[in-house]
């Protein structure tokens, strides 16, 4: 299965639209949020969301939330004044639809890939909306990010933690104990 990850959209429709037409032979997207804020076109990407992804992989980011509920990205503090500005300027532009769609994104998603159960969200397991970190940060807090997730049972398998603000995938082994009663969609994509 060929699965194309977005993220950070951020209205940036000849991007995304750069994006899928580079890669068109796709079977699945899974979109990691922010779809809106920052860029002059976040209407059409939400639209485009709207039409074409499978809520069960597309996952709520903090500015999806922000402008869903006419609250702060809290965005850090070098792009606050821009995320205010975007989205005082973009709110009006979307429909009651288009909010009611952001508000009920969820900002964890579980799936089911092949045999193992996957998890995504926009930013670390600990805090999926807002926390964050950098290429810097030292490697045992990735790691606590991911002993936290499988602490929390927030996957019973194998933990696929996509974790957008690092843009990599952070594969642990396996975890050979069976499902303890979680909950786990199955995408009609993957039935």
């Amino acid at each position: 299965m060929t699965i194309l990850i977005l993220s950070d959209v951020h209205g940036n429709w000849p991007a995304l639209q750069a994006v899928l037409a580079a890669e068109p032979a796709v079977d699945q997207i899974l979109c990691l949020g922010d779809l809106v804020n920052y860029g002059p076109q976040p209407v059409e990407c939400v639209q485009w969301a709207m039409d074409t992804l499978s809520s069960d992989w597309l996952v709520q980011g903090n500015h999806d939330r922000a402008v869903a509920r006419d609250e702060s990205s809290r965005s850090s503090a070098a792009y606050q004044a821009l995320a205010v500005a975007t989205q005082q300027a973009t709110l009006p532009l979307f429909t009651p639809q288009m909010k009611q769609f952001l508000a009920g994104l969820q900002p964890v998603q579980r799936f089911l890939l092949d045999s193992a159960v996957c998890q995504a969200c926009h930013a670390v397991p600990s805090d999926p909306l807002y926390h964050y970190l950098t290429e810097t940060s030292p490697v045992p807090l990735w790691e606590s990010e991911l002993n936290l997730a499988q602490v929390l049972d927030l996957t019973p398998a194998e933990l696929f933690d996509a974790c957008t603000r690092k843009h990599r995938l952070n594969l642990p082994r396996p975890d050979p104990t069976p499902d303890r009663g979680q909950e786990t969609r199955q995408p009609e994509a993957l039935t």
